[in-house]
């Protein structure tokens, strides 16, 4: 009886020492900064906080997120709104369009041999809707996992995303992404 009794207190002490640990084991709070871009809004994670920046190319705001240095697996975001390209809502012309973006956006990380139009996935993320393709290919000369996402916004301008991360970690980095498409929203007079 004593054995047992002894047994079910040492139990009871490691569920207890358990239970502290992870109480005192720290939680990521999903807390977002939100910023404010030519014409629209957009959110990435702030803890830990992602860098970020805006180049300007040809006039178009190219807003660059990318991962903390430490934060693994590293991931960059880049999001372009295209503010005077109109896509008409029509499914058939959405896909097209997307279709076409997204062809001339393989041009350039090297992807070869993929039939863009069976690979393509219907997406929507809370104000947009459109596109999107997960491929492998080479960013400044290094092998990645991309994924080229084009949309139209409630407005029925364009918006595209292209994130890339280490070869086989597009999964592991996905919801922090979903995050930040989710987050996009638009102000009214762009």
């Amino acid at each position: 009886m004593r054995n047992k009794l002894a047994l079910s207190f040492i139990l009871l002490l490691l569920l207890v020492l358990k239970y502290q640990l992870v109480l005192a084991l720290p939680v990521q709070s999903r807390e977002m900064q939100v910023l404010n871009i030519k014409g629209y809004n957009i959110a990435v994670d702030n803890d830990p906080a992602w860098n970020w920046k805006v180049k300007y190319n040809k006039d178009v705001p190219v807003f660059i997120a990318q991962t903390p240095e430490k934060y693994y697996p590293p991931a960059t975001v880049n999001v372009r709104y295209h503010k005077d390209i109109m896509i008409n809502d029509h499914p058939a012309e959405l896909r097209s369009a997307a279709r076409s973006a997204i062809k001339t956006s393989l041009q350039h990380y090297d992807v070869k041999d993929i039939n863009v139009n069976n690979s393509m996935r219907k997406v929507t993320y809370r104000q947009v809707k459109g596109y999107e393709l997960n491929v492998s290919g080479f960013v400044n000369g290094d092998e990645h996992d991309i994924k080229i996402v084009v949309v139209r916004n409630v407005h029925g301008k364009m918006m595209s995303f292209l994130v890339y991360t280490s070869p086989g970690k597009m999964d592991h980095i996905q919801a922090a992404v979903k995050r930040i498409f989710n987050s996009v929203s638009f102000l009214r007079k762009y």
